[in-house]
């Protein structure tokens, strides 16, 4: 089946007869090697965000990736996305994107590469104290946020200043010992 001049393996749906069966994934001399490598590797601390670039243990993640760029995975956070996915977001010095990224066939990759990494940094800060942690929120919600934040601006300008908060007063010393109460709109006349 060819979409777009790329060619994607067909979906085989039947509600008559068992799918067939998936090929079981063999792992190659290279994953192997890089899993090793991963294995032997000490937990970082949570605030290590950005650890040091291993010019040799990427080029071998690089190749094993590269080498089965539609190999999917489901990961504990309930993610999915395939070999292609993690090769974008691991390549140094390349923007992520915030945009859905519709180059992927299946729906389950639907994800964006910042959504993504918000949802990594949350679940690495999700066991510290309240007072250490982060908070980390996907695009979606603040792309709402500053929707509401927009358009409450824009309900404001035509709803006028005294209608708004028009029990509120301040403080005004008019000299040592004298002063008064004004509203807060008769300050800014």
């Amino acid at each position: 089946v060819r979409r777009e001049g790329i060619d994607v393996d067909a979906l085989v749906v039947s509600d008559s007869s068992p799918p067939p069966p998936s090929q079981k994934h063999s792992p190659s001399e290279a994953e192997i090697e890089l899993a090793a490598i991963m294995d032997l590797k000490h937990p970082r601390p949570y605030n290590d965000l950005l650890p040091p670039f291993d010019e040799q243990e990427f080029h071998l993640f690089q190749q094993v990736i590269m080498s089965s760029p539609k190999l999917e995975h489901h990961t504990h956070l309930h993610l999915d996305f395939n070999n292609q996915f993690l090769l974008e977001l691991a390549t140094p010095q390349n923007w992520v994107s915030t945009q859905t990224n519709h180059t992927y066939p299946s729906l389950a990759f639907d994800h964006q590469h910042m959504e993504v990494l918000m949802i990594w940094l949350s679940n690495r800060h999700q066991t510290l104290p309240p007072s250490e942690a982060g908070t980390f929120c996907s695009p979606h919600l603040i792309n709402h946020i500053l929707f509401i934040h927009s358009s409450q601006k824009q309900i404001a300008s035509r709803v006028g200043r005294e209608n708004q908060c028009p029990r509120q007063h301040t403080w005004k010393n008019l000299g040592k010992r004298h002063g008064h109460y004004l509203r807060t709109n008769d300050l800014e006349q």
